[in-house]
């Protein structure tokens, strides 16, 4: 499936006429020039200009009669956009025009009229309310960026984001499974499972029985990985003190089979970097160990033995069995 990724509605740029201090203080102080003081008026905050701009947005995609309109001589716009911001308007669909006053002084007054989005179709098309759904959601990141104190009495209603967990395990099937008995996974805590159930591709909570599918699924498929997913198996049976799983994995081991640990003992014994084991050939491993057998004792030479065949099992060599 191809995935689109879109540019942020907003550039760096918008974000600096919007939210810069020394602009907004002109803005402050061309609005005073023109439209006049008012006493206790103060500059317009960098919180106000993504706020109002949301709410404009808002009313766009829920039109109400008489708040389609706004002048541009309207005190709070004025020293909060006023001309400068005319680029992020229109490419957000608002329309700018100067209409003419009824009366016998007919005067021109300039106005901005909110976007006017479609009804929403297809989800997946880039539409106009597409558009002004994607630009809120960037605002709301640009408000909730402000400490609490600045964001005191603004209108912006914060749009947390839905969490996706739930519909996340429904299309990977994995929402009912079967869980282990009195224990719950729950979906804000922020505590990690042990590694060893990724390794598994297990969670925390599943079920004995999943984990032994699990453990035999990966083995099978993975098979130079084996020896890592019993250590994992391993793991998580003494872990959750399960005497059915301690008890499978002790047969898993009885047959021979060894876990990651155990394959880097016995390269050790034999001299040998675990790292470096996978590129020796079967006859230098054998002539390795023959060479040490005249210097130890018998019970060291059983020892070596038992490792021998540890690596015989991991490199599925017949030879060196």
């Amino acid at each position: 499936m191809r995935v689109d990724f879109k540019p942020p509605r907003f550039t760096e740029h918008d974000r600096d006429l919007m939210m810069n201090k020394a602009k907004l203080r002109r803005r402050y102080e061309q609005a005073v020039e023109k439209i006049g003081d008012r006493e206790g008026e103060t500059m317009a905050r960098c919180v106000d200009g993504p706020d109002f701009l949301d709410t404009f947005l808002r009313d766009s995609l829920n039109p109400v009669p008489g708040k389609s309109r706004i002048p541009l001589m309207n005190r709070k716009f004025a020293k909060t956009f006023w001309r400068d911001c005319d680029t992020i308007l229109n490419g957000l669909g608002f329309q700018y025009m100067r209409e003419e006053s009824e009366g016998e002084d007919s005067v021109f007054n300039e106005v901005w009229y909110l976007p006017k989005p479609e009804a929403q179709q297809d989800p997946f098309q880039t539409t106009r309310r597409s558009a002004i759904q994607d630009a809120r959601y960037e605002l709301n990141s640009m408000i909730l960026a402000f400490p609490e104190h600045e964001r005191q009495n603004v209108r912006h209603v914060p749009m947390y984001p839905v969490p996706s967990q739930g519909d996340v395990e429904r299309v990977l099937a994995c929402h009912d499974y079967v869980k282990l008995a009195g224990r719950t996974r729950s979906t804000n805590s922020t505590e990690e499972d042990h590694p060893y159930y990724a390794g598994l591709g297990a969670v925390g909570d599943v079920a004995d029985p999943l984990l032994k599918f699990a453990y035999y699924r990966q083995s099978e498929v993975d098979k130079e990985n084996a020896p890592y997913y019993l250590e994992c198996f391993q793991g998580i049976a003494r872990g959750r003190k399960s005497e059915s799983l301690e008890t499978e994995a002790a047969m898993i081991t009885s047959l021979g089979t060894p876990n990651r640990r155990e394959i880097e003992d016995a390269y050790r014994a034999l001299g040998i970097e675990p790292a470096h084991g996978a590129g020796l050939t079967d006859n230098f491993l054998i002539d390795q160990a023959r060479s040490r057998l005249p210097d130890i004792s018998p019970s060291q030479r059983e020892e070596l033995r038992r490792h021998l065949k540890v690596i015989g099992f991991a490199r599925n060599s017949e030879a060196i069995r």
